[in-house]
């Protein structure tokens, strides 16, 4: 892990993101603090120019709207024909119709490397009974590491489900991390911050994506905890979580969470 982050602060990898109005000035600090290069174009006019120029694209869903989601597909289709890996952040599927429809009208046509969401945005992309309440997680019970090899298998792509145990899978093999602070979850736009970064290390890392996963998380939520320590309450811990992810050391972040590796069965 790393190992990772030392080499995508090396590489400075250009991240396209296509976020929602809510969350992007955290999510375009959080990348640039992490190392690497955020850009938000969402304008159909030039998204697939700057993804073929881009080493990574992150889409998510949070504030949807027609013209949102034609620039996504856009550059989703761009990404494709430039091999550059992507990242969707299913923000609130389920809770509305169009919403649905925006996140499977996207993976219909787009080849996606990475889906990360909570349990109830996963259960519900891959049809296994999450219901958000608005954008957050439900109160349903689902069981995140189910949830996480599930949808691997049924999506074909690679899933990360984040909460108090983050669950990384790719159908073959999982992963579970285990650190952080709950109290991240009161910080709005953190989830999307996250998808963001997993498209950083997708960026210098596309030949192990599960890696690249697990570390983007991993720094995610060790940058968290140690936040955590040193704010009083979800309004410091904001700017103290953009501090910590630019100054974790490589060297220190293996140590820092607990990851459990496993086959899924």
């Amino acid at each position: 892990m790393g190992m990772m982050l030392a080499l995508l602060r090396e590489k400075a990898p250009l991240v396209h993101i296509i976020t929602n109005s809510v969350s992007a000035h955290l999510v375009a600090s959080a990348v640039l603090a992490t190392g690497a290069l955020p850009i938000m174009a969402r304008d159909s006019a030039e998204v697939e120019e700057v993804v073929e120029k881009a080493d990574a694209l992150v889409l998510n869903t949070g504030t949807p709207s027609k013209e949102r989601l034609q620039s996504m597909l856009l550059a989703g289709r761009a990404a494709m024909r430039a091999g550059v890996p992507v990242v969707l952040d299913p923000v609130g599927v389920g809770f509305s119709e169009f919403r649905s429809r925006c996140v499977h009208e996207l993976l219909s046509a787009i080849q996606v490397d990475v889906l990360r969401g909570n349990v109830s945005e996963v259960a519900a992309v891959a049809q296994m009974g999450g219901v958000p309440r608005g954008v957050h997680v439900s109160e349903q019970i689902l069981d995140g590491r189910d949830v996480a090899s599930s949808a691997a298998i049924r999506l074909g792509s690679i899933v990360a489900v984040t909460g108090e145990v983050d669950y990384v899978s790719d159908s073959t093999r999982i992963a579970a991390i285990s650190g952080g602070h709950g109290l991240i979850s009161r910080v709005s736009g953190a989830g999307c911050a996250s998808s963001a970064l997993i498209g950083a290390f997708l960026g210098v890392n596309t030949d192990d994506k599960l890696g690249a996963c697990v570390s983007a998380l991993s720094l995610s939520k060790s940058a968290a905890a140690r936040a955590v320590a040193r704010s009083s309450g979800a309004g410091s811990l904001m700017t103290r979580w953009i501090d910590e992810l630019q100054m974790m050391e490589p060297e220190a972040l293996a140590g820092s969470t607990a990851v459990e590796w496993g086959d899924v069965s």
